[in-house]
């Protein structure tokens, strides 16, 4: 509460007030936070706009008859000059169709970006990501002791890749950061053979003529991989 005190000196009908207890509000700003708020500022105007927002939007449209968009996987390009491009794929491939073909996937996710995404002032493009044709042998060492066949071995190493390659991101991965938007990424050959190796008890080690080579993968690409797998009994 607050009392009112008469003070020393002061002209007639003056009064101080003094509160009785204590005060509640927020901590008094520090310079080092005023700081890191300032550096903040300009987040909002990004020309990219929130990141998260159109890859939230493209994973989640829905069609006209309630069923999902074909799109797993979705990389946003900063263009420059208040414009960007989102690209989008599906585990099997690119996303189908165009964003001028109506009805398609592509189309549909672009018309959902416009509506609940894209700010006034930004020019978004969508496009179905492009195919890098990449091809990697796999032989596979198997243990005859452990009871695979060399036809199960080469089944199993078959889907392990296929279920890896159908994650791998558009643009591919890194081990260091992209400096550039359009920077290339990796599609790493040791994964691919971690893979397989991984993929049965019976399977000893896979190894491919390319050593542990980094394929290029360009940033709007996802891998088409063709690869030649070769199960061998090696006694241990």
């Amino acid at each position: 509460g607050l009392i009112a005190t008469l003070p020393v000196s002061a002209p007639a009908g003056i009064l101080v007030q003094s509160n009785t207890s204590a005060i509640l509000g927020s901590e008094e700003e520090t310079d080092e936070a005023l700081r890191a708020r300032c550096r903040l500022a300009t987040a909002p105007m990004s020309p990219a706009g929130p990141a998260d927002a159109y890859r939230f939007v493209a994973l989640s449209t829905l069609r006209p008859d309630g069923s999902y968009v074909s799109v797993t996987r979705v990389r946003i390009v900063d263009a420059g000059a208040c414009s960007l491009n989102v690209y989008l794929a599906a585990r099997s491939g690119p996303t189908e169709g165009a964003m001028n073909a109506p009805g398609t996937d592509v189309f549909l996710v672009y018309q959902k970006l416009l509506k609940d995404v894209v700010p006034n002032g930004i020019k978004c493009s969508v496009y179905p990501a492009i195919e890098a044709a990449l091809t990697i042998d796999v032989t596979l060492i198997v243990d005859p002791d452990s009871g695979l066949t060399l036809e199960e071995a080469e089944t199993k190493a078959e889907v392990a890749i296929a279920e890896y390659l159908a994650a791998v991101p558009i643009g591919g991965r890194r081990t260091t950061p992209a400096l550039l938007p359009t920077d290339s990424g990796k599609l790493h050959v040791c994964a691919v053979l971690a893979k397989a190796s991984e993929s049965a008890v019976g399977i000893v080690q896979a190894t491919s003529s390319l050593g542990a080579f980094d394929m290029t993968i360009p940033y709007n690409a996802i891998p088409n991989v063709s690869y030649i797998i070769t199960a061998i009994m090696v006694k241990q």
